[in-house]
């Protein structure tokens, strides 16, 4: 009778064991899932703040950074060689018109936008 009561309550041991193994790991694979959607919601969060619009300023210097990081390809062994494509079925301009007043008018646009403080 006694060994059968030491087999018993091995049995028993055994399977608390089991569960508590499992409650573990299902405690364990629940935090990775809560981490990982912790993890998502921060990325989309990222995401919607890197799409809201800028301050007038702000996209104005950016901008600008942008157009001064542009470096011209002088170094002919650089750039593509051979024919041009034909812009056959293609929309494209003829010819090209100066702008002689692109300077004025864009100085005329930036002293009305100082005054009226929209670049802050």
């Amino acid at each position: 009778m006694d060994g059968i009561n030491i087999e018993y309550v091995r049995a028993q041991l055994l399977q608390e064991r089991s569960r508590r193994e499992a409650a573990e790991l299902n405690a364990q694979h629940e935090r990775q899932q809560r981490e990982e959607e912790q993890q998502r919601r921060r990325e989309a969060e990222e995401r919607a703040s890197a799409s809201q619009p800028l301050p007038l300023q702000q996209y104005l210097e950016t901008c600008h950074s942008l157009s001064l990081a542009v470096e011209a390809v002088t170094d002919r062994s650089l750039t593509t060689q051979g024919d041009v494509t034909g812009p056959s079925s293609r929309i494209y301009p003829r010819h090209v018109i100066p702008w002689t007043e692109f300077a004025m008018e864009q100085e005329k646009i930036w002293d009305e936008l100082a005054s009226s403080n929209k670049l802050d």
